[in-house]
């Protein structure tokens, strides 16, 4: 039944996306076998479920790919949240049920309980060992002459004195409780060492973590403004009289042209594109240096200009191209931004977004959107 319904909506899909107009989806997910929903436009895929789910049909059989790892994620997550309150671990169950990283905690997890294990496996072979030396001192005691037996009592009195005895020992990062003869019964806990490096460990992962945080907001916004700048760049290359190219390069020398204008939005829109690479550069450094010390200016137009060349002097085609390129490289920074926060983010060129102090006397602009894309017009 969710084959057919699947199949259904999955050939209703195809009769739009041949549409010119329509763009086509892609749900799945690498290393997962492709869902006849994971091409289907999400309008369709709502559909699909809503019915499925009206006529019994298990959800994750109408799912995307994307959409049943998440589930599946999910499910993982809620045992593991169940996992650590069984053990006691209170703080850790509120990390992931705050939706922290499931792999800063699972080792905390595993550590939790193999420490159980052990506490169970040595209160077991304690047991054991005690049956044992009792055992082989009632054998004595069996085997022996009247004169041997009281000695034999009088010792095995002291040894059985010596195992109410109590201690303690470390072993590997744990203080553990032994009897009198050093036999380890259970552990007590971490010896302060080991707390402190667990701590340390703890502090470098949420340090860690509040980095990746910080640097995915900055490298989102950063990516919008890019974004903002692209959409800004093909609007003001419209209105040129004369085109692009050579023409617009010389027309550019006027401050009052629209190819001036369109000029200094490249240029912009290079500085943005810097400052997103330098982010990403900065990201991926454990130091949170970019590598390339201190750059020039020069330096960093090389730099860009071997990602993609922007220049007003471009033909049509060349800058659109190269335009887009940039919107490439934007993208998964918007799409990481939006995964973590649900919302895509706001640059500084998004008229809803707070400003960024901006300083008295600065330009004013209004803001459109047409046919899809914001245009902007300075006011002021």
């Amino acid at each position: 039944m969710a084959a057919q319904l699947g199949g259904l909506f999955a050939q209703l899909n195809n009769a739009l996306l041949q549409h010119p107009l329509n763009q086509s989806f892609d749900f799945s997910v690498p290393g997962e076998p492709v869902r006849p929903t994971d091409t289907m436009h999400p309008l369709l895929q709502m559909g699909a479920q809503g019915i499925g789910s009206a006529m019994g049909i298990d959800k994750d059989a109408l799912a995307t790919s994307q959409q049943s790892v998440k589930e599946r994620q999910e499910t993982h997550r809620k045992a593991l949240v169940e996992r650590a309150k069984s053990l006691g671990l209170d703080e850790v169950a509120k990390g992931l049920e705050a939706c922290g990283s499931v792999k800063d905690y699972l080792p905390q997890i595993m550590a939790e309980e193999q420490s159980l294990k052990a506490t169970e496996t040595a209160a077991v072979e304690w047991k054991r060992k005690q049956q044992m030396e009792d055992l082989k001192w009632k054998r004595q005691l069996a085997m022996a002459d009247v004169k041997q037996k009281h000695a034999i009592e009088k010792e095995y009195a002291k040894w059985q004195m010596k195992s109410q005895e109590r201690g303690t020992t470390s072993f590997n990062g744990q203080v553990w409780m032994t009897d009198g003869h050093g036999n380890p019964i259970a552990p007590l806990g971490k010896t302060e060492g080991e707390m402190g490096r667990v701590e340390d460990a703890r502090k470098d992962a949420a340090e860690a973590e509040l980095k990746k945080l910080k640097d995915l907001k900055t490298a989102g916004e950063k990516s919008a403004d890019v974004q903002a700048n692209v959409e800004e760049v093909l609007t003001l290359k419209e209105k040129l009289v004369f085109g692009s190219g050579l023409a617009a390069k010389a027309a550019s020398l006027n401050p009052a042209s629209d190819a001036a204008a369109l000029d200094k939005s490249i240029r912009s829109l290079q500085s943005k594109l810097g400052l997103l690479v330098m982010t990403e550069l900065k990201a991926m450094s454990a130091t949170g240096a970019t590598g390339f010390g201190s750059l020039s200016e020069r330096e960093l137009e090389l730099l860009l200009n071997a990602l993609t060349p922007l220049d007003v002097g471009m033909d049509d085609a060349n800058l659109e191209r190269n335009l887009q390129t940039v919107a490439r490289y934007a993208k998964p920074f918007l799409d990481a931004y939006e995964a973590e926060y649900g919302s895509r983010p706001k640059g500084a060129m998004d008229p809803t977004r707070e400003p960024r102090g901006e300083t008295q006397g600065e330009p004013e602009y209004e803001y459109r959107t047409v046919n899809g894309k914001t245009q902007r017009r300075r006011i002021k």
